[in-house]
């Protein structure tokens, strides 16, 4: 081989393009003498091995030149392997190449070969069918075959039909593969039915029996386990037409045989299909075989819980006088009646007891899955289907078979745990017969995983009958129940009693306890933080904290009384929220007794603190049991800090209008120098003063003034709350002139200009109150206070219903007013409303006429001539 066809083949081994173009183009053929067909020591030369590293341009570069020069490129010699062009084109599935090969054939009267094949057995058709599988030769067939080549198949058939070419389609490769297997396995019914034409238009019979020498397969059972219903008909028809027995009960290198498979892929359709075959052709269908991890027809049919599938295998076996394999397991020791449990299916069940009664097998009722460790009982009781569990006690009772009731799964659970953790007392109570009928002592302490436990569980439910028959069981069979033990989430039994407020169970706890002489766990936190004595005081049950406390002092036992959970509540802060006062009193006499200093003043984020509480819910005993605990132990009472909601002790007196409350809430700062907050406001931005005077309060009013007055407060007199009332509008609104004096004679006092014309969230305003109210004083007074401090007051504003204050006035038939609004309108140069209508399509003039109010018609009309309006 010469330099020149040396470089050649390495640049196209290379894949080097550039070096490939300039060899071809820098060579003149008659000085240097090129040969394109040249071999190297592996048989190779520059066509096979262009194709072979599937390079298209290379390929057409080398027919290029060919072609120009007249050298004909050689299509059919092999390597030392076999391969030749057009193999190696279909190896790559590179159908151009095939193009450009079978075109360069056609122009040079060259036959292509189709037929031959490599040293593996491997030709271009059954390439074509499998390329993936042999460039991974050493790969299982799932791996196999990923591109669809229909096409190219389709292309070859073709060539081979113009050039009277018989194609080979039962050869085989080097694993006994051929077309019409691979085509099966790749579940491509597009090429199996142009195998199928091509066969039947050159009077070839495809082999469609026949195994590979590899891993076993053949078409019907490529076909069965692709669940490809379309193909297993149509290999029966191919079947049929030419006289083939289709093979049925073949098993492929797994066990795996079409029966199974159609099982396994819950197919009826086929398996009726399947049957109709055997039945037809008089073959025995294998109906109990196990493939290698142990599955069989029946075991696939419980396992997709198909009772029609069920039916057809017992009717199938029962015509042919056969018995269907019922209790053996596969390799993770599932069987039928396992699978029937897990699917919770009754119907299965009594399809596999009546069919072994009638067989007179023995069912196999307590073997476990490898899976998650499951067996029937445990299925039945996770299912809590009682008419399941009640099947299998009554079966195994007929048939002498002694349940398993202590095997645990690998999550630690077993059948008495899932009874009560799905709280059903006719399953425990069944349980707990059987076993002491079979002299069967129960695990009744034993944790799961989660760490819970069968009387925990009851506990948790609130089940108290379920209690006492596990109590009762432990008592018959000498067992001290476990009563302290924590779940994974830090309940026990006390802690779940107390949280579901049972006090009931509470008192069957501790009689437990005490006849048992176990000391109960009273202040383990669960997760939550919280405790049986938080408890108590959240569900407001005086009878359980009582309870709880006596237990505590019986045995010695010191109760937490301060210890917060995780939304900062704590006994008395809970006992104040509840307001219960005779809960609030053995909290603080309990904590006297066992001197515990109390938390008394920690304010929750969420909850607020107890002084606040007491004064929330207006409960005087109260906020005199926490100020007479607090002066016993040296404790300064929070008095001004506010909860979320911006309330704080005073402001809450005020809302409630209680002037008791409000004086010792006074008394006690006064005596502990606490100055009070008067100003502060909540998150709708009331403040004391302000619900004084919402309440209509005049004593809470002039003690509010007084204090401030006292301890040189200025107090906030024009703010308004979220619905725009301020304290003069809201004493106005209440038509409280003594109130309005007040506030008047305070504002004068401390140089404050108190706001006259804001309007509240209705558009309604001090004067316009005023005259609603029809009260002289107050409106003389307002008047008296504007003219005093230069305001001009507003006399035509609209409230939300389109009334002013003439339009009152006139409406009450209230003259004075009538003459009060007219003096200060034209003593300030206002031109008053006369004409316009409210909501009602009133106004002054028609409600003065309509009610006949003579003196207020000639005072109007009199205004209305000297300021010329037209009424």
């Amino acid at each position: 081989m010469g330099n020149e066809e040396k470089g050649l083949i390495e640049g196209i081994e290379a894949g080097d393009t550039d070096k490939v173009k300039f060899i071809l183009e820098n060579t003149n053929k008659e000085e240097l003498g090129i040969k394109l067909n040249e071999k190297n020591n592996d048989g190779n030369y520059p066509l096979l091995c262009a194709c072979m590293v599937d390079n298209i341009e290379m390929v057409r570069l080398l027919i290029e030149y060919s072609n120009k020069n007249g050298d004909i490129l050689i299509l059919n010699e092999k390597n030392k392997d076999g391969r030749f062009p057009l193999l190696s084109a279909c190896f790559e599935n590179n159908i151009e190449i095939v193009q450009l090969l079978v075109e360069y054939g056609n122009k040079h009267n060259i036959i292509v070969e189709l037929n031959e094949k490599d040293k593996f057995g491997l030709f271009p058709l059954n390439i074509s069918k499998w390329r993936e599988r042999i460039k991974f030769e050493f790969y299982p067939p799932f791996l196999a075959f990923k591109q669809n080549n229909t096409k190219l198949v389709e292309f070859i058939m073709e060539y081979a039909n113009k050039n009277s070419i018989i194609l080979e389609l039962n050869g085989k490769d080097f694993f006994g593969r051929y077309p019409f297997l691979l085509a099966c396995k790749q579940n491509n019914i597009e090429m199996v039915h142009s195998l199928i034409k091509y066969g039947d238009k050159n009077n070839i019979i495809l082999e469609i029996n026949r195994q590979d020498d590899d891993l076993k397969y053949y078409p019907l059972l490529c076909s069965c386990e692709n669940n490809n219903i379309e193909l297993v008909r149509l290999l029966i028809e191919y079947g049929n037409k030419n006289n083939i027995i289709l093979e049925l009960n073949k098993k492929q290198i797994n066990e795996g045989y079409p029966f199974l498979a159609a099982c396994s892929e819950n197919n009826i359709e086929m398996i009726q299909l399947l049957i109709e075959y055997a039945n037809n052709h008089k073959i025995m269908l294998e109906s109990n075989a196990k493939n290698n991890i142990g599955n069989y027809p029946l075991l696939s049919a419980c396992k997709n819980n198909n009772i029609e599938m069920i039916q057809l295998l017992i009717d199938y076996t029962n015509k042919n006088n056969t018995a269907l394999t019922i209790n053996e397991k596969n390799s993770n020791n599932w069987y039928p009646l396992l699978w029937a449990f897990y699917h919770n299916n009754m119907e299965m069940l009594h399809f596999l007891i009546t069919y072994a009664n009638k067989n007179n097998i023995i069912l196999e009722l307590n073997e476990k899955n490898k899976t998650f460790g499951y067996y029937p009982l445990l299925h039945a009781c996770e299912n809590n289907n009682m008419e399941m569990f009640q099947l299998l006690m009554e079966y195994a009772n007929k048939n002498n078979i002694i349940l398993e009731l202590n095997e645990k799964n690998d999550y630690d659970r077993y059948p008495l745990l899932l009874s009560c953790v799905k709280n059903n007392t006719e399953m425990v109570r069944s349980l707990l017969e059987y076993a002491t009928k079979n002299n069967i002592i129960l695990t009744i302490n034993e944790n799961s995983s989660d760490e819970s436990y069968p009387f925990l569980w009851a506990c948790g439910h609130n089940n108290i009958e379920m209690v006492q028959s596990i109590i009762d069981y432990a008592n018959k069979n000498n067992i001290i129940l476990e009563l302290n033990e924590p779940c994974v989430n830090g309940f026990y039994p006390l802690s779940s009693a107390c949280n579901n407020n049972n006090i009931e169970m509470v008192q069957i706890i501790m009689a437990y306890a005490n006849k048992n002489n176990i000391i109960l766990e009273l202040n383990e936190k669960n997760d939550k933080g919280d405790y049986p004595l938080l408890y108590a005081c959240e569900n407001n049950n005086m009878e359980m904290f009582q309870l709880l406390m006596e237990y505590a002092n019986k045995n010695n036992i010191i109760l937490e009384l301060n210890e917060k959970n995780d939304y900062d509540r704590y006994p008395l802060l809970l006992s104040c929220i509840k307001n219960n006062t005779e809960m609030v009193r053995s909290l603080l006499e309990y904590a006297t007794k066992n001197n515990i200093i109390l938390t008394i003043n920690e304010n929750s984020p969420n909850e607020g603190y107890p002084f606040l509480w007491a004064c929330e819910h207006n409960n005087i005993e109260m906020v005199q049991s926490l100020i007479d605990y607090a002066k016993k132990n040296n404790i300064i009472l929070e008095v001004n800090a506010k909860n979320n909601y911006g309330i704080y002790p005073l402001l809450i007196c005020c809302n409630k209008n209680n002037i008791e409350l409000c004086k010792i809430v006074i008394e006690y700062s006064n005596e502990n120098n606490i100055i009070l907050e008067l100003n502060e406001k909540d998150s709708c931005c009331n403040y004391p003063l302000l619900w004084s005077c919402a309440n209509n309060n005049i004593e809470m009013v002039q003690s509010i003034i007084d204090y401030a007055n006292k301890n040189n407060i200025i107090l906030e007199l024009n703010e308004p709350c979220v619905n725009g009332l301020y304290p003069l509008s809201s004493a106005c609104n209440d038509n409280n002139i003594e109130i309005v004096h007040l506030l008047i004679d305070y504002a004068n006092k401390n140089n404050i200009i108190l706001e006259l014309n804001e309007k509240d969230n209705y558009c309604t305003y001090p004067l316009l109150w005023s005259c609603a109210n029809n009260n002289i004083e107050m409106v003389q007074s307002i008047i008296d206070y504007a003219n005093k401090n230069n305001i001009i007051l507003e006399l035509n504003k609209k409230n939300d219903e389109g009334d002013y204050p003439l339009l009152f006035a006139c409406f009450e038939n209230n003259i004075e007013i009538v003459h009060l609004l007219i003096d200060y309108a034209n003593k300030n140069n206002i031109i008053l409303e006369l004409n316009e209508n409210n909501q009602g399509e009133c106004n002054p003039i028609s409600l003065s006429h309509e009610g006949n109010y003579i003196e207020i018609v000639q005072l109007l009309t009199k205004y209305a001539n000297e300021n010329d309006i037209k009424i």
